[in-house]
């Protein structure tokens, strides 16, 4: 069988040559605007204060949820999805979080992501069974997790690693409760993991292990919760493919896991399965985690780790093992770093607000109307306020 890293390495060469962009779910928000963004696979998808949802990029799975199959390289609307709350998408799947609680999923559902009870791909949304009182919907690589109004968590999709976090390897077509999960308050799925917060300022990680990405001090995967060790300020999470970082309660960031890439923070290339200090990391705002990057809302948005598409938007291709400001994210106010491409909403003067893509691009996951991948962010074509439709639809 092979690992985790194994098979997400061996999809990132099967697709586009260059790399996906994949989300691992991953969205950081801090704007009071009824707007919501996540990075899929090689796919976006936001939501307009319109109530509208959007999506662009690679479609072969329907994850666009827009009933074909087709590459939309500019936003189309998914149509009859209405009440949305947040969106959230994993490789090649998006599920919306309803405002009335409840959950509908689109796209690839070899491994029941969908929820539905079926392992039939769709190119709409359907409804997740038996889910009520969601209250947080976060997508991993091929699967999903909800947090409920009592803390709760219930998971479906791919178990292989234990993600699902029942005690068993066997993949799940309709939700199941996390083993052991009561009052917690904070959500966050990886490409094989899944960690939460506790009530107390703690955090628990359960799935794939193999980089320390559960916090524990191994290398144990586990098919349930285990504590992070150490910590006791947590606030948020975010989950990349295999490093996991918490914002604490003074709004700075500590992180842990694999360190390849530098998606740690920390200036090395050492990874720890102990969560890390990052320095200057104070007055963080949000926190979001992509496949080997991180990025975080300060005064404008900065990431680090894996840019070789170009997904940390410096106008480079380097690697980085600390913070590099993201070009042009001035009064950005919610990030989703995906596999190998970032995105973000951006205020503009008279509470407008549009999005911003930077990255590989080879599915028209940055929405410019291109495949061409960019170091530096572009405007997403005809989503949020302003008027950036150039004559397409």
């Amino acid at each position: 069988m092979p690992s985790l890293a194994q098979h997400l390495t061996r999809q990132r060469v099967l697709h586009l040559g260059l790399a996906l962009s994949c989300t691992l779910p991953w969205v950081a928000a801090v704007h009071a605007a009824p707007l919501s963004l996540t990075a899929g696979g090689a796919h976006t998808c936001a939501l307009e204060a319109t109530g509208a949802v959007k999506c662009w990029g690679a479609n072969a799975h329907g994850q666009l949820g827009d009933g074909t199959l087709l590459d939309r390289p500019v936003p189309v609307v998914v149509p009859g999805l209405t009440g949305v709350k947040t969106l959230t998408a994993g490789q090649d799947h998006t599920c919306a979080l309803l405002l009335a609680g409840t959950v509908k999923c689109w796209g690839r559902n070899d491994h029941g992501q969908l929820g539905n009870g079926t392992l039939v791909s769709s190119s709409t949304p359907v409804d997740v069974a038996g889910l009520s009182g969601v209250t947080t919907l976060a997508a991993g690589y091929e699967h999903n997790c909800a947090l409920g109004s009592g803390g709760s968590v219930k998971c479906w999709g791919a178990n292989t690693f234990g993600q699902i976090g029942d005690g068993t390897a066997n993949d799940r077509t309709t939700p199941v409760d996390v083993a052991g999960l009561s009052g917690m308050t904070a959500l966050a799925t990886g490409g094989g993991h899944n960690c939460v917060v506790t009530a107390t300022g703690g955090a628990k990680c359960w799935g794939y292990n193999l980089y320390g990405q559960l916090g524990d001090g191994t290398g144990t995967l586990r098919p349930t919760p285990v504590d992070v060790v150490g910590l006791t300020d947590a606030q948020t999470l975010a989950a990349g493919a295999f490093h996991t970082c918490a914002r604490t309660t003074t709004d700075t960031l500590k992180c842990w896991g694999d360190n390849s890439h530098g998606q740690l923070g920390d200036g090395s290339l050492l990874g720890s399965p102990l969560p890390v200090e990052l320095q200057d990391s104070d007055e963080t705002d949000a926190v979001a985690a992509g496949f080997e990057h991180s990025c975080r809302l300060h005064d404008y948005i900065e990431c680090w780790g894996r840019n070789d598409g170009g997904q940390l938007g410096d106008a480079t291709l380097v690697d980085r093992l600390v913070f590099a400001h993201t070009i042009g994210s001035d009064d950005a106010f919610l990030v989703a770093p995906g596999w190998h491409h970032t995105c973000f909403l951006q205020d503009l003067p008279g509470s407008a607000y549009i999005a911003k893509c930077t990255g590989v691009n080879a599915a028209g996951q940055l929405g410019d109307h291109s495949a061409t991948t960019r170091n530096i962010p572009v405007t997403v074509i005809g989503y949020g306020d302003a008027i950036f439709n150039n004559g397409f639809d």
